[in-house]
């Protein structure tokens, strides 16, 4: 009894389930997308604000754009967070 109640709960949902699966699956792509686009920026030290502390000389490596850099290879993007785990 108790499992044909359930396969019609299960039943009556499905139709919101799909839906909700074809949102989540267009806003992932959508967040892959730009998540791309966001790798495709170039930093460069004259494109940038250097506060006092991280001015430096034209032969000095540039420390805002090592920090940008550093943060966006180390941090996931956002569509591999929402990847379904296996």
């Amino acid at each position: 009894m108790r499992d044909r109640a359930n396969d019609a709960i299960l039943a009556a949902f499905q139709p919101v389930l799909d839906d909700l699966r074809a949102k989540l699956a267009a806003a992932t792509e959508a967040i892959r997308v730009k998540d791309q686009a966001l790798s495709l920026i170039n930093v460069t030290c004259e494109n940038v604000h250097h506060n006092k502390k991280d001015q430096h000389t034209w032969s000095q490596p540039c420390p805002v754009v090592a920090r940008i850099e550093k943060a966006l290879a180390t941090t996931p993007t956002v569509a591999a967070q929402w990847e379904e785990k296996p």
